[in-house]
């Protein structure tokens, strides 16, 4: 069983399967994909979406958990000769974080209904899409299962875990996703399509997932060459300078702190209390997270959020050797992080805030999961004048 699988998502057989679906380039232009669109295929399955979704998008991102089906959905889009897919072995809730562009569309065919957390899932899709972006989702009506027949047998998921369109347009709408349209998709399905709200923070001086993908540049050399030359300091230096304790960090491998490259000290606010749940954002290679593990002990829980895979390898790699057990390392990003709400007794951050666009939406974020009473401690780089609007515009300046 693959960690991150859902309920009753398994693959049906093809054959009822095309059986049901015989003309999917006509469901997508009910749905409202348009040439030219950017679109992600989520939980893509063996493709049967994404082979037609490549010949009307400029570009399509496939997204399955298993990777023996996205073999299958690779398969099927060489088939049909597109070469403007990309295929991503990855969780869904993780959306966000490993499409590296903002997208147009996002679709979700027959998988809306097994998904545990439904709004966590519409807020992952919410922050990989552009404004004014949509997603689609394609789900069975609520009918008994014994009524909903194909090639003579009952098909789709059992009868209690299906939802209607109604049921969708109230789940998605927490995460800022406004009902745009609803379909009907014959004989058993229907499709609806939300579209993003524009809010406020929309209007941005730069595109955030370009300056995510810059960010993401710069660390990963951090993470696999950490005395490499850089414009901050990083390591076991940087510690001692920022005011850590040494009686900690000096029990601590080196590999645990040589890609440390923080800006402050966020338990100089105050330590943390034993059995305490704490959120790091942008926990890099751990070394916050490590600190906190200390200070809420066995009895507590630190989980740490990265966008980028080498650090989290590295942090992983690290929690694992020092017997960490109660820190958890998720792949994500802090403006739609993959925690539940009213979890967090305490978020720190450590000089990660700043490198975000949207930082009203890091802190709406943060709000989510902090607990009635919860409490911000972090460190950060702050300027108190103002900056030309060109330099803030250059998203070069916002790394360098």
């Amino acid at each position: 069983m693959i960690v991150g699988f859902f309920p009753a998502t398994t693959m049906p057989d093809a054959d009822w399967w095309r059986v049901l679906w015989p003309d999917p380039a006509r469901v997508l232009a009910e749905m409202g994909v348009e040439p030219g669109m950017v679109v992600v295929d989520l939980c893509c399955g063996d493709g049967l979406f994404t082979a037609p979704l490549a010949r009307i998008a400029a570009r399509v991102y496939a997204i399955e958990i298993d990777p023996d089906v996205l073999d299958r959905a690779r398969a099927l889009v060489a088939m049909a000769g597109a070469t403007n897919c990309d295929f991503i072995v990855a969780d869904a809730m993780n959306v966000a974080a490993v499409v590296p562009v903002a997208v147009d569309y996002v679709l979700l065919a027959n998988t809306f209904h097994g998904i545990p957390d439904q709004t966590g899932l519409a807020r992952a899709v919410a922050a990989a899409l552009k404004s004014e972006g949509q997603f689609g989702v394609v789900n069975w009506h609520r009918r008994p299962r014994q009524e909903t027949m194909v090639l003579g047998q009952p098909r789709g998921p059992r009868t209690e875990m299906r939802i209607e369109a109604r049921d969708v347009e109230g789940l998605v709408q927490p995460a800022g996703l406004v009902l745009n349209r609803t379909v009907e998709l014959r004989p058993y399905h229907y499709g609806q399509f939300s579209r993003r709200r524009t809010r406020m923070s929309d209007a941005l001086p730069v595109d955030p997932s370009a300056l995510r993908e810059e960010v993401k540049s710069k660390y990963r050399e951090v993470a696999v060459n950490p005395h490499g030359g850089f414009h901050f300091h990083t390591g076991r230096p940087l510690a001692r300078r920022l005011g850590y304790d040494e009686a900690v960090t000096g029990r601590m491998p080196d590999s645990a702190i040589e890609a440390f490259a923080g800006v402050g000290n966020p338990f100089s606010v105050g330590a943390l209390k034993s059995g305490e749940r704490v959120v790091d954002l942008g926990s890099g290679g751990g070394f916050d997270c490590f600190v906190a593990a200390g200070q809420v002990g066995a009895d507590g829980k630190v989980v740490g959020v990265d966008m980028t895979e080498e650090m989290l390898t590295r942090s992983r790699a690290n929690a694992a050797t020092m017997g960490l057990r109660q820190i958890e390392f998720r792949q994500g990003v802090i403006e739609d992080l993959p925690v539940e709400d009213n979890w967090a007794d305490v978020v720190i951050s450590n000089g990660v805030i700043n490198l975000c666009a949207d930082k009203r939406q890091v802190f709406a974020e943060i709000s989510r999961v902090l607990k009635p009473g919860g409490r911000l401690q972090f460190a950060d780089i702050a300027n108190g004048k103002e900056i030309p609007a060109g330099a803030l515009r250059n998203i070069d300046l916002w790394t360098d």
